[in-house]
């Protein structure tokens, strides 16, 4: 009975839709959760890596997934915050705004999984986007090398965000040559006005 009926439930959801945070899930991962309240342990979006930036002077959410009714607890730089995973396995703590600082260590518990981030920033997060202009490469300019050279800048970040079809899970730090001419030319002419 129990599983003619989760039978009925997986048929009845129309399609994959993605929740909030951008994740599409499976119609039988979905049912499964909600039946169970598993929902796969703690999991975080493929932004949250060591090197990573968090935008500086404002208050910081940090969200996620963990089973139902599992604490989650989460803290940075002697803040600490807890959540309760809801029905859906959604939580989310606010964290007070952090200073400007390159070395902080972001942890996240749920249960016995435990997730540590290192070497996190807290600065200025830009977002550069854009089609064939985003793909044309640094290192493919014709003054590329010399570019590259110039762009010594250690605290510079960069996360790659490719297209669904080329995405992997690898964060970038200080290394300029593969990634767009225009990111490159933005990052100068934040330099320049004193954006760093």
């Amino acid at each position: 009975m129990i599983s003619m009926l989760l039978s009925i439930l997986i048929l009845s959801v129309a399609g994959c839709h993605p929740s909030e945070c951008g994740r599409c899930r499976h119609p039988g991962e979905t049912v499964y959760g909600g039946i169970t309240g598993n929902y796969g342990g703690l999991q975080l979006s493929d932004l949250y890596t060591d090197d990573m930036v968090l935008q500086r002077n404002v208050p910081l959410d940090i969200h996620g997934i963990a089973n139902t009714g599992e604490k989650v607890m989460v803290s940075i730089a002697g803040q600490k915050a807890t959540a309760i995973a809801n029905n859906r396995g959604e939580w989310s703590v606010t964290l007070q705004p952090l200073q400007v600082g390159t070395d902080y260590t972001l942890t996240i518990q749920a249960g016995k999984q435990k997730k540590e981030f290192r070497h996190v920033a807290v600065g200025e997060v830009w977002l550069c986007s854009g089609q064939s202009s985003m793909a044309f490469r640094l290192n493919q300019a014709v003054t590329g090398k010399k570019d590259i050279a110039q762009a010594d800048d250690p605290d510079f970040r960069l996360f790659d965000m490719k297209g669904r079809w080329e995405t992997y899970d690898v964060a970038f730090t200080g290394i300029l040559s593969g990634f767009s001419e225009s990111s490159a030319v933005f990052q100068a002419y934040c330099l320049e006005e004193g954006f760093s």
